[in-house]
């Protein structure tokens, strides 16, 4: 059986959404996640047929096998494949996924302050070992 690897587009300027790779990273024991900070230079969305701006709105997956997903899609995909069935089922409940697309939405337009509510520093290019620039 072919195992989908999943490619994860995220704002490494935002504390918050790197904090969450990190932790990813750390579940990702069959090695089925890729991380891609859009924010890198160099870094150019033109093969994955979608806008920079879109990109920087909301999280995005590409899969070995299957279509780009974003917002709740994606974290229900990547949940999955790291075990954490438990948080996909919650995310895919019919009547109230709807209810956490349009939440994540407003994290993700609120990302910046969000972390800075938190503590954490927005805009510090932070690798996924945790080191801060």
């Amino acid at each position: 059986m072919t195992m989908n690897v999943l490619t994860i587009y995220y704002d490494g300027n935002c504390a918050i959404c790197s904090r969450e790779m990190r932790w990813l990273g750390s579940l990702n024991l069959r090695q089925q996640l890729q991380f891609v900070d859009i924010q890198q230079p160099g870094f150019d969305p033109a093969s994955l047929g979608v806008s920079f701006a879109d990109l920087d709105r909301e999280i995005h997956v590409s899969q070995s096998a299957g279509p780009l997903l974003s917002g709740i899609d994606a974290f229900i995909a990547i949940y999955r494949a790291v075990d954490k069935q438990w948080l996909a089922a919650v995310l895919s409940l019919p009547l109230i996924k709807p209810l956490w697309q349009w939440l994540y939405l407003r994290f993700a337009r609120n990302r910046y302050g969000i972390s800075r509510l938190l503590g954490m520093r927005v805009g510090a290019k932070c690798d996924l070992q945790g080191k801060c620039r």
